[in-house]
């Protein structure tokens, strides 16, 4: 069985549910369940992550786990705020590593692929002098 398959039918639990009465354990501890809950409810629908004035200045940035993924809120120089997901383009490497701070960039600790606070690959050690910068930016 894979992580993210269910022990149990949901349909099975939801049928055997009787109202008043709290839910099994498998609809609070089931990976399957789990993975489809964000799947039908998390990945559909409009999530509040933070408030603007939690990254108030240029360059201020925090981290929100939403399911698996790692998110990374920052405030643009043209004072936007932009989500992207925490993965660097280059090797898949996590950008930020604290929960929160400011930068002037933002750059993968693994080989120093460097994005603007817009999200637009800006610097990339090593590559080919024919190397389009503009084809991998940060996805959001």
């Amino acid at each position: 069985m894979q992580n993210n398959e269910s022990v149990v039918s949901v349909e099975e639990l939801i049928a055997r549910q009787q109202p008043g009465y709290t839910l099994e354990q498998p609809f609070y501890r089931d990976p399957g369940i789990f993975k489809r809950d964000l799947d039908m409810v998390v990945a559909k629908s409009w999530l509040y992550v933070a408030h603007a004035s939690e990254i108030p200045e240029k360059g201020d940035y925090l981290l929100y786990n939403i399911g698996e993924e790692s998110i990374i809120l920052v405030r643009g120089r043209d004072r936007e705020v932009r989500a992207f997901f925490n993965v660097c383009r280059h090797r898949g490497s996590h950008i930020c590593l604290k929960s929160q701070g400011k930068v002037r960039t933002l750059t993968c600790p693994y080989h120093a692929w460097v994005y603007d606070l817009e999200g637009s690959l800006i610097g990339a050690r090593g590559m080919p002098e024919d190397f389009d910068k503009s084809e991998f930016p940060l996805h959001g």
